[in-house]
């Protein structure tokens, strides 16, 4: 079922609280209190514990806790957000929405987007590219290792984590951490200094690479010769990031913003997500 049929779905507050309760209480009721496992509904709000008769609120614990807009705008919302493929901005988001508040639209974007940041930190695939940079964080060079897929000759979903100066291991983990097997890596020869380590993967070096692109090319056999990713664009943006103290943090969020809409997420993960928000937070 697509995001438009799954807003026409969720239109009144009781089905959208319903549709909650099934995901919080997929395996029956449990009171959070005493943990007994029958209760009263009370009302499209509240459960009553029939044990220890504690009311219990649908949205407790969830992103939509203590929010005075309808859960129907908020389904509507996470509808949109799981449609697009480009950044969504405020005022197009507010429309969608039929918010008057422009502030209203931009405190649930952000909601949506912080619980979506695990998913845009999930492990790249296919072909990646291993860039090496020194950036500045409060005046201070740290070295920073870039993956980033290539995607039809464009920048797709990125990882950024700060490594030690000629620690291969660093490397190796980032690799491990941060990129499925079977994915290929592309880099410079130096980068890896021969790891042998990554036997779950296939190293390509752009020595090689580049080498090739030029035999193919003067004999006439080249079709589509392998183009580099201009990974200068992440650089000069991550330059202007770089100004808070926690490295990993920042380096993450980063990666999120860059990250957001390359990758459609469906509508019931984000709803699930914003369910157990926990779930969608790195550290």
């Amino acid at each position: 079922m697509d995001s438009e049929n799954k807003e026409k779905q969720y239109t009144t507050e009781k089905e959208c609280r319903e549709h909650i309760a099934s995901i919080k209480w997929a395996n029956g009721f449990v009171c959070p209190v005493c943990h007994y496992n029958k209760a009263w509904v009370t009302n499209e709000v509240k459960y009553k514990c029939k044990n220890c008769r504690c009311k219990i609120s649908v949205t407790s614990g969830t992103i939509f806790q203590n929010s005075h807009i309808p859960l129907p705008v908020w389904f509507r919302g996470i509808a949109y957000i799981s449609s697009q493929t480009a950044s969504v901005t405020v005022r197009d988001f507010q429309q969608v929405l039929g918010v008057k508040s422009i502030r209203t639209a931009l405190n649930i974007l952000n909601k949506i987007k912080e619980i979506l940041t695990y998913p845009y930190l999930e492990k790249l695939n296919g072909t990646i590219e291993l860039f090496k940079a020194t950036v500045r964080i409060n005046d201070k060079p740290c070295i920073v290792l870039i993956g980033a897929e290539n995607k039809n000759n464009r920048i797709g979903r990125i990882r950024i984590q700060p490594i030690r100066r000629g620690m291969t291991n660093d490397i190796i983990n980032f690799v491990e951490n941060c990129i499925e097997p079977e994915s290929i890596l592309i880099c410079r020869e130096h980068l890896l200094n021969n790891a042998t380590p990554l036997n779950d993967y296939t190293v390509l070096y752009k020595e090689d690479i580049r080498q090739r692109n030029k035999e193919f090319k003067s004999n006439g056999d080249i079709d589509k010769p392998y183009h580099f990713l201009r990974i200068n664009s992440i650089e000069n943006k991550l330059l202007n990031y770089c100004n808070r103290n926690n490295v990993q943090t920042i380096l993450n969020d980063f990666c999120m913003s860059e990250n957001l809409f390359k990758t459609k997420i469906p509508f019931d993960k984000i709803v699930e997500l914003a369910v157990f928000p926990h779930k969608g937070k790195h550290n």
